[in-house]
């Protein structure tokens, strides 16, 4: 059963986690096609996001099973956009991986579905926030 206060209080807590989450998935994709130190450094901060945000929820169970299981969402399309990104920066230290035919089939699959996860958990999360 899930209680209103205690879910508004959850949601106020897990508000940084998530915001924090959320902007370094999009710093990550918008500057993919950097250098790789500059990758590298994005999927650290990715990284560190996805150990914060997973050790809050760990200690602070969500009251909403579902809303939870999104959350888990995610940080699991988090952590798997930064694995296949950081490949990304081997592959193509130079950048601009997406003109490279090799680079690209090799992840260009697992990169959108990562995306497409974290897209439906940002959209459930959102949704939920204006109930």
């Amino acid at each position: 059963m899930r209680r209103p206060g205690a879910m508004q209080r959850w949601s106020a807590e897990a508000r940084p986690f998530l915001t924090a989450l959320i902007g370094a998935e999009d710093e990550l994709i918008s500057r993919s096609e950097r250098p790789a130190v500059v990758v590298r450094a994005l999927c650290d901060q990715l990284d560190t996001a996805v150990v914060h945000a997973r050790t809050w929820h760990v200690n602070h169970r969500c009251p909403d099973a579902k809303l939870g299981v999104y959350f888990n969402e995610l940080i699991s399309a988090s952590q798997g956009m930064s694995a296949i990104m950081q490949l990304v920066a081997m592959e193509a230290p130079g950048g601009g991986w997406i003109e490279n035919r090799e680079v690209a089939d090799k992840v260009g699959a697992n990169l959108m579905d990562r995306i497409a996860q974290a897209t439906r958990a940002r959209r459930y999360l959102r949704e939920w926030q204006y109930r």
